[in-house]
């Protein structure tokens, strides 16, 4: 009732107190006074933010990215490496940035997300950086274009999920899942994925679910110094204080 949705408690849920959420006037986040969790800023970048600096982008007092490691295309089902992601992942390493990396998704089967993983794997390896932050499967289902992940199932959704985070983990890597309200309550089978982390999407001023998850990218639309080609996805994560 409180959110407007029927969240079915199939998965741990979160427990931040959004009393200590506050926003700027240039709408950056923050999150004071919990004894329990901080907050560390960060940003998710293709090869659509152009030549980054990412000294600039440390400096603006950014401390982690997402890079993507490549996409799969809407109908045609073709998986391409993005043409920045290992420049930006050593860049940004190079600068102090904690790095993970996520491939746009539009697997319809197992197989294809494991081939994602494994675009994940290769981009990794080929980039030389260790990196520090999950790695991400991104399926996202499409409202203004014909897209082929629209058409799978609920439980598809899930075994591609799952099929994806194995790979990753086998590797030796610690998977996530970008998911967003409707994709929780709607489509994924949320209890499949309670070992994954969750990178949660929502740009309302307080997020919908109730569902745990440590990373929240709160913005579509940022500026950020150091990025001069367009609006950047802003995101903050979660920290245990205990284990910083």
């Amino acid at each position: 009732e409180l959110h407007g949705y029927d969240f079915p408690m199939q998965t741990t849920l979160h427990d931040y107190n959004w009393d200590y959420l506050e926003y700027d006037e240039m709408w950056n986040l923050y999150y004071k006074g919990d004894k329990k969790y901080k907050i560390r800023r960060g940003i998710d970048v293709s090869e659509f933010q152009g030549e980054i600096d990412w000294d600039e982008v440390k400096k603006a007092g950014y401390d982690f990215v997402f890079v993507r490691a490549g996409h799969r295309m809407f109908e045609s089902g073709d998986l391409i490496t993005d043409s920045r992601a290992v420049k930006n992942m050593r860049q940004a390493k190079k600068a102090g940035l904690d790095v993970g990396v996520y491939v746009f998704s539009q697997a319809v089967s197992e197989s294809e997300a494991r081939e994602e993983a494994q675009l994940c794997l290769d981009v990794i390896k080929k980039s030389g950086v260790e990196i520090t932050l999950p790695v991400v499967f991104d399926p996202e289902i499409q409202t203004e274009y014909i897209a082929r992940i629209n058409y799978i199932s609920g439980e598809q959704f899930t075994d591609n999920a799952v099929a994806f985070c194995k790979k990753i983990e086998k590797a030796g890597f610690t998977p996530a899942i970008y998911t967003n309200c409707s994709t929780e309550t709607d489509i994924l089978d949320m209890s499949r994925l309670d070992n994954a982390v969750i990178w949660y999407a929502d740009y309302g001023i307080i997020p919908e679910s109730p569902y745990r998850f440590t990373f929240w990218q709160y913005s579509n639309t940022g500026w950020v110094e150091g990025i001069p080609e367009g609006m950047t996805d802003l995101n903050v994560w979660f920290v245990e204080r205990e284990k910083e």
